[in-house]
C-alpha cells in the first residue's frame, strides 16, 4: 500500500537498540546474573531517541539508495562491557553467565 501511495519512503534498521539491556533488569533483581550466548560480541547499541530523530529528518535527507543499511549507536561495546557498566552504576556485582548455542537453541536455562 504504501510503494503504491507515490509517497516517499526511507528504511530505517536497526540492529541494537540501547534499551534492549532493560531485558537483563529481571536477572540482575533475581540473582545479579545477566546470561549472554556472546558476551564479547561487540555491539553498537542505538539510543530509541536517535531513531526517533533519523525518523523526523529522513523524509526531507538522502534518497533512499542512500540511507545506511543499518543505523546504530557511537560505539562498539562487548555485551560484557554494558553489564560492567551497568554494574558501575548500580554498585552491584553482576557477573556474567555465559550459555552455550546448544542450550539456548533448547531454550534452556542454566
Amino acid at each position: 500500500m504504501i510503494t503504491s501511495s507515490g509517497l516517499r519512503r526511507t528504511p530505517i534498521r536497526l540492529l541494537v537498540l540501547a534499551n534492549d539491556a532493560l531485558n537483563w533488569s529481571y536477572s540482575i533483581r533475581d540473582g545479579n546474573v545477566v546470561r549472554l550466548v556472546h558476551p564479547e560480541a561487540p555491539m553498537a547499541p542505538v539510543h530509541e531517541g536517535d531513531v526517533a530523530a533519523v525518523a523526523v529528518a529522513a523524509p526531507g535527507g538522502a534518497e533512499e539508495e542512500a540511507v545506511s543499511a543499518s543505523l546504530t549507536g557511537p560505539e562498539l561495546l562487548p555485551q560484557r562491557r554494558q553489564v560492567e557498566l551497568i554494574d558501575e552504576v548500580t554498585g552491584k556485582e553482576i557477573r556474567v553467565q555465559e550459555l552455550t548455542d546448544e542450550a539456548v537453541s533448547w531454550g534452556c536455562r542454566v
